[in-house]
């Protein structure tokens, strides 16, 4: 979509010795209709080639300091009206960036978000995670539950709140996600898996567990969160309720009987059928279906 259209679509990669992944990101992008515009932090581990045979991508490598600081950069250079969010060790499954352009032209949200699907090093699927609609309060009291992966923002929302904070490095998406209803995002949900999160050691939620816990901290302070264990736990229940009553704990149940299923292999028949169970309401594409 040519930018300006309500539909446009940026995805913009930060990346940083992530070679063995990047590729999949890569080739869940290419050839959807989107600018895709990737930041990598002068990795040595084959990025660069990986970057240069894909002529349509926009990207830099160079030092950076750090994830946010790739990601704005990376927001300078898109175009579309919207912006996903996509790490170099997740992946887009078949057909969801046609879906997402068609449903943003409806200009009804500023924030969409949706469904991920855990897996492994291999792309192999381990479980579906699940979502229900917005809640404010679940937000502030129970955890970051919108997956980036798996999330959608207007880009001038982005740019009014003023983009990543740079000073953050374990949890910059909940202090924007933070931001964006404090400044009056409308946000929305689609019960769809948009995306493939990629679990192994090397995430930075795994190597920094111990700043985590600090930003959180001045995080909450930050926002005047106070989060006694009674409104926790009353947060969580309203949690459980809502996927409940949308089903979403049943869609997890049926994603079992998938479990090990090739979700990242970009033209497997057994991809493109596994995507199709998961998100029926997904038209899979052209290139997918080959």
């Amino acid at each position: 979509m040519p930018p300006g259209d309500p539909g446009s679509l940026s995805i913009v990669t930060p990346t940083y010795q992530s070679g063995p992944f990047l590729g999949r990101a890569l080739a869940s992008v290419r050839g959807r209709g989107v600018q895709h515009v990737v930041m990598d932090g002068g990795s040595s581990d084959g990025t660069v080639a990986l970057l240069e045979a894909e002529p349509a991508v926009t990207w830099r490598s160079e030092p950076d300091r750090g994830q946010s600081h790739a990601l704005n950069k990376a927001l300078t250079e898109a175009t579309g009206t919207w912006i996903g969010w996509l790490n170099a060790d997740e992946f887009y499954l078949p057909g969801v960036l046609e879906w997402v352009q068609e449903r943003l032209r409806a200009d009804d949200v500023d924030v969409l978000f949706g469904d991920f699907a855990e897996v492994d090093t291999e792309g192999r699927l381990l479980r579906l995670v699940t979502n229900h609609r917005y809640s404010p309060s679940i937000l502030r009291r129970v955890n970051c539950y919108l997956p980036t992966c798996a999330t959608f923002i207007r880009r001038e929302s982005l740019v009014r709140v003023g983009g990543l904070r740079e000073d953050l490095r374990t949890i910059m998406d909940w202090d924007l996600w933070l931001r964006l209803d404090r400044a009056g995002a409308r946000f929305g949900y689609e019960p769809v898996v948009f995306a493939g999160f990629t679990r192994h050691p090397g995430q930075v939620t795994e190597r920094l567990a111990e700043r985590s816990r600090q930003e959180k901290a001045c995080m909450r302070a930050d926002f005047g969160i106070v989060n006694p264990l009674w409104r926790h736990h009353l947060s969580r229940a309203h949690r459980v309720a809502l996927k409940t009553v949308n089903g979403s704990y049943r869609r997890q149940l049926r994603a079992q009987g998938l479990r090990g299923t090739p979700l990242g292999s970009v033209g497997d028949p057994l991809r493109v059928a596994a995507a199709a169970r998961l998100n029926p309401q997904v038209p899979v594409a052209p290139e997918d279906a080959g």
